[in-house]
């Protein structure tokens, strides 16, 4: 399977991303998830030499790696590309896309370039995000995970409870 060709942009202009801004960088093209152990493991770790470590570690126990903004933030998109070529697992961004159309589609892509096999996404941005997002994956065979829900302990009722509008009362009441 021939990797497609990827050239960075010249927008990006962080020091970290300098080496990155006019060379041409080869993409596998995207893994798929295919459920084994059904183990997606959660490599929340800021450090890159620390995560190859892990992910090589978790690799015969899992069905793809899933990284999150801490690691990509500390050490760049190349990261991604980095963990990719030490395992053959998919390799999943837990990004939690949340934006509109447009610029979600630039996440997808950016995303999509460093090397990502699937992006996670929010769903309650509505169908035109949700959808210019799967669109944007399957331009590169890759996966989106819609999260529906959240689940950790300060997600509360009051943020996902339908707004309700106060009974009025009827004119023949008021009398």
């Amino acid at each position: 399977m021939e990797p497609a060709l990827v050239t960075r942009g010249s927008n990006m202009n962080r020091p970290k991303m300098v080496p990155y801004m006019t060379q041409t960088v080869r993409v596998p093209k995207a893994r798929q998830l295919v459920p084994r152990t059904r183990v997606i493991h959660a490599l929340d770790v800021e450090d890159l030499d620390k995560a190859l470590t892990i992910a090589n570690a978790m690799e015969p126990y899992v069905d793809s790696i899933k990284l999150s903004y801490p690691l990509i933030l500390a050490e760049g998109p190349q990261a991604i590309g980095a963990i990719k070529e030490a395992v053959k697992v998919p390799i999943l961004t837990c990004f939690k896309v949340a934006d509109i159309p447009e610029i979600s589609h630039r996440i997808m892509k950016a995303t999509l370039d460093a090397g990502a096999d699937g992006v996670t996404l929010h769903g309650f941005v509505g169908r035109d995000t949700v959808r210019e997002c799967i669109k944007v994956a399957n331009e590169y065979n890759a996966q989106t995970l819609v999260i529906a829900e959240m689940s950790h302990p300060g997600l509360g009722a009051r943020f996902i409870r339908p707004r309700t509008r106060p009974k009025q009362q009827s004119k023949s009441s008021t009398s």
